[in-house]
């Protein structure tokens, strides 16, 4: 007659570990809304990350984001923040969170790079601290998640 936890609750313990900057004033960082995951949120606003991910090269990236409408590839400051919100724990707080919503999707990986805009180049970046984010090469492919920004 062991306890068991509901899905609602264990997606509770799992996101336990991720920062709750803005308690109590939309949905938390690391947790799953609109079919997205939550990055921030400010105010009314809320900035999602994909679920989906895309492997591909920098001149695949205008034929993705036409299939997305609305989303866009993370600008350099919001790579910092993603990079800053889900490294460490976190990381592995909010994978446990996509893999519980759906057993399909890839995690966030702390090793490979993912792509982001400075002022019109791309970049890479790796979901960890400390790594830099650097010019992206025109033949590598990289993986993408993209953001978008809603209302709440």
């Amino acid at each position: 007659f062991g306890s068991t936890l509901s899905d609602n609750e264990e997606k509770e313990e799992v996101n336990e570990n991720i920062p709750e900057d803005n308690a109590g004033s939309g949905p938390q960082p690391g947790s799953i809304w609109k079919n997205a995951i939550v990055v921030k949120t400010e105010g009314d606003e809320v900035l999602l990350m994909s679920l989906e991910e895309w492997y591909a090269s920098t001149s695949e990236v205008e034929y993705i984001l036409q299939e997305q409408s609305g989303w866009h590839i993370p600008t350099y400051e919001e790579a910092q923040l993603l990079r800053s919100t889900f490294s460490g724990e976190n990381r592995y707080a909010l994978n446990e969170t996509i893999w519980s919503h759906n057993g399909s999707l890839t995690g966030i990986d702390g090793e490979e790079r993912y792509l982001c805009d400075k002022s019109g180049v791309y970049y890479s970046f790796v979901f960890a601290e400390g790594k830099t984010i650097s010019k992206a090469g025109t033949k590598k492919l990289y993986y993408i998640r993209l953001l978008s920004r809603e209302k709440i």
